[in-house]
């Protein structure tokens, strides 16, 4: 079982919490037998400037936090991102029937000079600044590279200017080459978030958490048939929204690559139970996340006849797809959690998967989150136990390639 240890400043990166790897050749069963081994090694690679970066996955969560500053203490090339994620930010304010507002975002500019005589200075008169003008209820600082290298105790500087301002200003140690697994950079931003600004919970609330990028709510009718109220995180909560975090009755994950991380938190320091199955792709899949939530909430009587009524809906429409779909060929290439549920969805549909591409493997082909809880006997829908040879459904091959 992996331990959230949130005295500990940096997250533990994903190749050593969860034995993630970004490249496997061979074949389906043998990738899902080795990973319940724990026997998948990374081999290894040469540095590329293809990949994501840690910093950019850390940022594409904290920028979104609506009444937050986040300052990136790197060059300026660094905040070539800034642009970006801005544009998202507005648009999708945009949607929600929200103020519209510029995202908070500032960069230290750390030059060449600051390399070699620091740079702590500029990051001190940069929250300072940033403070002053924009007035946040929390500051992150996300690291780079640059001062990676620099070994300066940023941490001491967070310390001193939480103390100052009276606000939370959390570091987020997301070095880009700390991990060649991008997807530690959304650890570290939740990491800093758990550290930094949840609070425990003096009592249970009638609140889901539902851990999203910043898609659209297609999570709320259901939600609200069991009688609870959705709250999505982290994008666009408020500083003081995630400080309740921890009174919610259960965690969804939208995107297992994405959210693990915060789930085991919540669950681990605030006892917040996850939903542990698969996305809920295709019909089984979908019934089995439906009835994984019933359990969890002790309405399990509202899950069936959730199932129910979505089964006279669409399963009629579906088998008319199945007859036009029956014997056509599909590949598959996407990220871990969706690529892999998608491979069954295909299936479902009578589709003859030939073969899949995945961004990263996290010890085993089956779910991610599973290993944080201790699970590791849960395994995806059409895929083989332990020690089965059979590769599944049709699927001779996997790749796992760093996209």
């Amino acid at each position: 079982m992996s331990t959230i240890n949130i005295k500990e400043p940096s997250v533990v990166i994903r190749e050593k919490r969860l034995g993630t790897i970004n490249a496997f050749t061979g074949t389906a069963s043998e990738i899902v037998s080795r990973s319940a081994k724990g026997e998948l090694k990374d081999c290894k690679r040469k540095f590329s400037q293809c990949l994501g970066c840690n910093q950019q996955q850390a940022f594409c969560q904290l920028a979104m936090i609506r009444d937050a500053v986040v300052i990136n203490h790197a060059p300026i090339g660094c905040a070539g991102e800034f642009a970006d994620f801005n544009f998202t930010y507005r648009v999708e304010q945009s949607r929600r029937q929200l103020p519209p507002q510029l995202g908070r975002y500032y960069s230290t500019n750390i030059s060449e000079k600051d390399t070699v005589f620091g740079a702590a200075k500029k990051l001190e008169e940069t929250i300072r600044l940033a403070y002053e003008r924009e007035h946040p209820n929390a500051i992150f600082i996300t690291t780079s590279c640059a001062s990676g290298i620099i070994g300066e105790d940023i941490e001491a500087v967070a310390d001193a200017a939480a103390e100052e301002l009276g606000i939370p200003v959390v570091t987020c140690n997301c070095e880009g080459f700390r991990s060649k697994i991008w997807t530690t950079g959304f650890d570290a931003a939740y990491h800093s978030v758990l550290r930094g600004i949840v609070q425990p919970s003096e009592e249970k609330s009638n609140k889901i958490n539902i851990i999203n990028f910043w898609g659209s709510h297609v999570f709320d009718d259901v939600i609200r048939r069991f009688g609870y109220e959705p709250r999505y995180v982290i994008p666009f909560s408020t500083v003081e929204e995630l400080r309740h975090i921890s009174d919610a009755v259960a965690t969804i994950h939208i995107c297992p690559s994405l959210s693990t991380y915060m789930g085991a938190g919540l669950s681990q320091l605030h006892g917040v139970p996850e939903v542990l199955v698969p996305p809920a792709y295709g019909v089984a899949g979908t019934d089995r996340w439906l009835r994984a939530l019933g359990t969890i909430l002790g309405k399990e009587d509202v899950a069936e006849e959730i199932i129910k009524e979505g089964h006279e809906k669409y399963v009629p429409e579906i088998d008319k797809l199945k007859e036009r779909f029956k014997g056509k060929r599909a590949y598959v290439t996407a990220g871990a959690a969706h690529g892999q549920a998608l491979i069954t969805l295909l299936s479902e549909l009578g589709m003859d998967v030939v073969g899949a591409a995945v961004v990263f493997v996290s010890l085993y082909v089956t779910l991610i989150v599973t290993f944080e809880s201790g699970m590791r006997n849960l395994h995806w829908p059409g895929l083989p136990e332990s020690g089965v040879k059979d590769s599944p459904a049709s699927v001779t091959h996997v790749t796992v390639s760093t996209l």
